[in-house]
């Protein structure tokens, strides 16, 4: 093979014969990162963020959580993929995907904005939406799977090290496997950053401290609210924000908890749980009472409280503040602050973040480091499996070999061995070259792994700038119309 011949030429060739391929390089060779990362080409992601500070298309893109499963399915054919995984926090929402060979992240990307904005039935509301390229990311390859485990582990949090994104991780798969979109490689993928997860738990001080998106609201409360005697605070919604949120309140602030919600029987339940006070929304939007603050987290696809409540809390109140941790966001956009509320929602919250990493550089290096050791497991555990059919044909081939030269020795040397000595012989043989093969196929696939140097590794985040005639949504606005709007 002449130098380096045979690794420009496969980077261009289907995944399953790069995989075959690579047999023939030789162990000490420097294989590009570039071949590597081809192998997992197909795995990607595409996402928002609150901190790249577009709520408003982070609220476009979040599907309504009673509808996943059911839409799930859609957008797995929309995108042209085999697995699909939805995750969606206070603070993101991700699409994890697994593609035929050769597809490309800014195809996905595009088709996934297709579908958010030209499926009527996910329309909520008539407004133009602005968003510049860095406003979404979209990965593929190394980088994909980089960012996974991260995420998976907290370091990618608003709150550095929490462990509720765990859960979510875990719902987000269920969700899939109930909509019938999750797979086997998205699923050993997400169990290897399960697993990861628990390491840095585990091993490092990474979550001490503040924990997670309600400890941030919390600390709001404990500033403005507990100096006053025996405060109301209402928490609206029934899922799991609202019960962390109870809990700490319960725990850690002498306060009135009212419990409100679509359901009353739910909001009972939270009341009778928490010893708090139970109210429909009907009847609170109606007549909210007294208040010193309200923190909302529910599941609407529109926002929950306009402007004429926000009003109606005004006038009766002399301060509230408002917490909202709801994506789509459930007080009206429409309204501003005023000296009688204080509006406080996720990126306003975000800005605590840097006062959470604080202290916490020496264990995101150690967590880093776990990371890292857990990446290149799992892509040393790819390539051996995927290596496997081609190894296995070598050692089936060795072994053909090593019993031919054993029938020549005993009818030319060692004519006097009986049967069944000679078969003792052939069976030695037979463990030892498959014990030395079964070593060497280990590390081959581990020094394969340690030469995707996946920090130095060419980055495949696909920027619409950089798409060519893919990017079509570099442009900056959309309108949303309903039907008969």
């Amino acid at each position: 093979m002449a130098p380096g011949g045979e690794e420009s030429g496969n980077c261009d060739k289907p995944v399953t014969y790069q995989i075959r391929s690579i047999c023939t390089i030789t162990i000490g060779k420097n294989l590009p990162p570039r071949c590597i990362n081809a192998m997992f080409e197909n795995i990607g992601i595409i996402g928002a963020t609150v901190a790249q500070g577009n709520m408003q298309l982070l609220e476009r893109l979040t599907l309504p959580a009673d509808q996943r499963a059911l839409l799930l399915p859609q957008l797995k054919a929309a995108l042209g993929v085999d697995e699909l995984v939805y995750l969606a926090t206070c603070n993101r929402v991700e699409f994890i995907y697994s593609g035929p060979n050769g597809c490309s992240a800014s195809a996905v990307r595009n088709r996934l904005l297709d579908y958010f904005f030209k499926n009527d039935s996910l329309v909520r509301r008539v407004r133009r939406i602005r968003f510049s390229p860095g406003d979404i990311f979209a990965h593929n390859g190394t980088e994909s799977i980089r960012h996974i485990f991260r995420a998976t582990a907290g370091l990618e949090s608003m709150v550095i090290g929490e462990t509720q994104i765990t859960g979510q991780i875990k719902t987000a798969l269920a969700t899939a496997h109930q909509a019938a979109t999750a797979g086997p490689q998205l699923e050993n993928l997400i169990s290897k950053a399960l697993l990861a997860a628990r390491k840095i738990r585990n091993e490092t001080k990474i979550g001490s401290g503040s924990l997670s998106m309600a400890s941030l609201v919390i600390g709001e409360l404990q500033k403005r609210v507990t100096c006053r005697e025996n405060p109301t605070i209402a928490l609206v919604g029934a899922g799991e924000m609202t019960v962390k949120m109870a809990a700490y309140l319960k725990n850690l602030l002498p306060t009135r908890i009212l419990f409100v919600n679509r359901t009353e029987e739910r909001a009972e339940d939270l009341a009778q749980r928490f010893s708090g006070k139970a109210l429909s929304l009907e009847s609170f939007i109606s007549d909210p009472g007294k208040l010193d603050a309200i923190i909302s987290a529910t599941g609407s696809s529109r926002a929950v409280f306009g402007r004429d409540f926000m009003e109606t809390l005004r006038v009766n109140n002399d301060h509230v503040m408002c917490v909202d941790l709801a994506i789509p966001r459930d007080f009206s956009a429409d309204y501003d602050e005023s000296d009688e509320i204080t509006l406080i929602d996720i990126p306003r919250l975000n800005e605590n973040k840097d006062k959470n990493l604080r202290g916490k550089f020496r264990e995101l290096d150690k967590a880093g480091e776990i990371i890292e050791t857990a990446i290149q497991e799992f892509v040393s555990s790819f390539i051996e499996q995927s290596l496997k059919p081609a190894l296995d044909r070598s050692r089936d081939e060795s072994l053909q070999f090593s019993r031919e030269q054993c029938d020549r020795l005993f009818s030319e040397r060692l004519i006097r061995f009986s049967s069944e000595e000679r078969e003792l012989v052939n069976d030695m043989m037979e463990k030892v070259l498959g014990r030395a093969h079964a070593k060497q196929s280990r590390a081959f696939a581990a020094h394969l792994g340690k030469l995707t140097e996946l920090r130095a590794a060419e980055k495949s985040i696909e920027k619409p700038a950089e798409a060519g005639a893919n990017a079509r949504y570099s442009v900056h606005s959309f309108e949303e119309t309903t039907s008969g709007a």
